[in-house]
């Protein structure tokens, strides 16, 4: 009987030292007991902390929750472009902001075109009115291209 009442002792002395409920303390007590180790690796052993021990978020689950924020930021920013103007917007890593280069205005269509003439008349910042349906779809379309440019900035300095 002396070690049961020995084994109360220890378990009440764990319980109250490192703040374990009965059965937690008696778990780690048989660890300690079959193993050979104390409270602590007893504990680390079992997956407990002891009372000052934290149990909150750890570092590392912080460093995940920014990255996977940093990384849902950029996706959706690239997602959006390519949903609302028709662009493809590369990103390089997990956290890198999208690429606005490749989204700068380029003019697509043939030297001497009706289209050809709207963009380069819209990339002078005039408006797209007229009556040639190509000069007013190529107009558009720097349109088109100035605002994807223009969003991918506005999110790339945020």
């Amino acid at each position: 009987m002396e070690d049961e009442n020995d084994f109360d002792e220890e378990t009440a002395g764990l319980m109250e030292d490192h703040n374990l409920d009965y059965e937690e303390a008696k778990e780690v007590q048989d660890i300690m007991d079959t193993e050979g180790l104390d409270a602590e690796d007893a504990m680390a052993v079992k997956g407990l902390t002891g009372g000052g021990g934290g149990g909150g978020i750890s570092w590392v689950g912080i460093i995940f929750v920014i990255i996977l924020i940093a990384w849902a930021y950029n996706h959706f920013t690239s997602k959006k472009i390519e949903e609302d103007y028709g662009y493809k917007v590369e990103t390089s890593g997990v956290t890198d902001k999208p690429d606005c280069t490749s989204l700068e205005p380029q003019n697509p269509y043939d030297d001497g075109s009706g289209h050809f003439a709207g963009f380069e008349w819209g990339a002078e910042g005039k408006d797209c009115g007229g009556n040639s349906d190509s000069f007013i779809e190529g107009c558009d379309e720097y349109q088109n291209q100035e605002n994807a440019y223009q969003y991918c900035l506005s999110r790339d300095n945020k």
